[in-house]
């Protein structure tokens, strides 16, 4: 059920490429979506997939074809730094250290890349040679990344030292995220979640219903939350490895999902163009793209320091923007618990 235009508003930002010298690209302050943006936008496939709240109020955003990350102010004043390297990196997920940089993964380069908030870029092999996903601060202050087919939890130290812990076998690590316990908590590809300790102590958890869990994100609730990757549903793990996952309405395909700031879950629906809100109370209510299809692909997705949740859209340039206020005229619907067919 949609909720009504009070509540939410959707911004999208479109970003044109403005060709320069290596460093930051200033580019002019977007405007409300319409027709006419959604067409600039495709000048260039942008490729707009991770995106993270920095240290300096501003979000940051990884752009997988366009070899930059990204950096958009909460008024929508933007800027673009080009990766040094020659050859394509691709970029992918992104996240704030505690050492007040940004850190990212380069999946086709297998590098983890760290970039401060005026713009110098530093980068790290994966010694393995696997291709990083996604990324996320540790309780020990040192960066946890994933390696996709790598089998290998990976954690990057502030002076860029990478170790590299094993997984079992046929693992597929994807998403990770830090949990309440201390621990860095992943998303695998073959129905599984799994919890590595900050001493590399490795357990798996089965998801129930057998679905592909993908993103994944700590709620308010000292429980994990995470999306399932070509199904339309979102599971809870608490931190003894209980599983609760539950059916939402809607065309499904969910990618990324993030705690806000007012205390719900919000997922993006790449199928649907939408983007999802779930509290911990299982009420759920969505959130339909800005017209003129602009952000048709919503893909990841950040809670903002303006109590906006931010997100990127993968098919085209452009970032957008929900207003995460509760209130009296949101109409939702409560979604029972999954349960699987016997």
């Amino acid at each position: 059920m949609i909720v009504t235009a009070a509540y939410a508003v959707l911004v999208a930002v479109s970003f044109r490429p403005n060709v320069a010298a290596a460093g930051p690209r200033d580019a002019a302050r977007p405007r409300v979506a319409d027709a006419n943006d959604e067409r600039r936008s495709r000048d260039v496939e942008r490729d707009a997939q991770g995106i993270a709240a920095g240290p300096d109020g501003a979000l940051w955003f990884a752009e997988y074809g366009a070899n930059a990350i990204g950096r958009v102010a909460t008024d929508g004043k933007r800027s673009e730094f080009p990766l040094p390297a020659t050859e394509f990196c691709g970029a992918e997920s992104i996240a704030a250290g505690r050492d007040g940089a940004l850190w990212f993964t380069e999946y086709v380069a297998a590098q983890i890349g760290r970039i401060t908030t005026s713009g110098a870029l530093s980068e790290y092999r994966v010694p393995s040679g696997a291709s990083p996903w996604g990324i996320a601060a540790g309780s020990d202050g040192a960066m946890w990344f994933t390696e996709y087919e790598g089998e290998n939890v990976g954690r990057v130290a502030n002076d860029g030292t990478v170790t590299e812990y094993p997984l079992p076998a046929g693992s597929n690590s994807f998403a990770i995220a830090a949990g309440s316990d201390g621990a860095l908590w992943f998303t695998e590809r073959d129905d599984k979640i799994g919890r590595i300790a900050t001493d590399g102590t490795v357990r798996e958890f089965a998801v129930p219903s057998g679905g592909e869990s993908y993103a994944i994100a700590a709620g308010p609730d000292r429980a994990m939350w995470f999306t399932e990757f070509g199904s339309t549903r979102v599971g809870r793990i608490d931190p003894h490895g209980r599983v609760t996952e539950y059916e939402v309405p809607g065309e499904g395909e969910f990618e990324a999902i993030a705690a806000g700031p007012d205390g719900a879950l919000w997922f993006t629906s790449y199928a649907g163009g939408t983007i999802g809100r779930l509290t911990t109370h299982a009420r759920y209510s969505t959130y339909p793209a800005p017209r003129g299809d602009l952000n048709r692909n919503p893909f990841g997705l950040a809670a903002g320091p303006d109590r906006g949740v931010w997100f990127t859209n993968d098919a085209g340039a452009t970032i957008g923007r929900v207003a995460a206020r509760y209130g009296a005229s949101e109409k939702s619907i409560v979604i029972p618990a999954f349960r699987k067919p016997k």
